[in-house]
């Protein structure tokens, strides 16, 4: 995507998806356009595990329609799953994203609104 002259792009982190929509109704209200919120997920197809949840990978990142095994196996390895490996940063957690392109002149303006509302922005 290009920008035009005079356009920023911002994106904004946010914890729930909750936190991301009331975000964007905010923003919208204010004259905002170009919105758009995002799920962010670390692996693809990452909360299709087996059900009744029968392993610890499958109880933590979720239970669903069964997935070949093997995919439980790797995804134990995830940090919210282990535990045994940190993540450093203020990204911990961030699961949406909000992206938007503003008017330069507005693009502080945005930015206050969205921390206001919990993103990382």
């Amino acid at each position: 995507m290009r920008l035009e002259s005079g356009t920023r792009s911002i994106l904004a982190y946010f914890r729930d998806e909750a936190g991301a929509a009331q975000a964007a109704q905010t923003l919208t209200q204010l004259g905002f356009q170009d919105i758009s919120v995002d799920t962010i997920v670390s692996v693809p197809g990452r909360a299709v595990y087996s059900s009744p949840a029968t392993s610890l990978t499958a109880m933590v990142l979720g239970a669903g329609p069964g997935q070949r095994g093997d995919s439980q196996v790797l995804l134990g390895a995830d940090p919210d799953v282990s535990g045994m490996a940190g993540r450093s940063g203020d990204g911990l957690g961030y699961t949406h994203l909000l992206a938007m392109a503003v008017d330069s002149d507005q693009a502080d303006r945005a930015v206050r609104v969205l921390k206001s509302c919990g993103a990382l922005v």
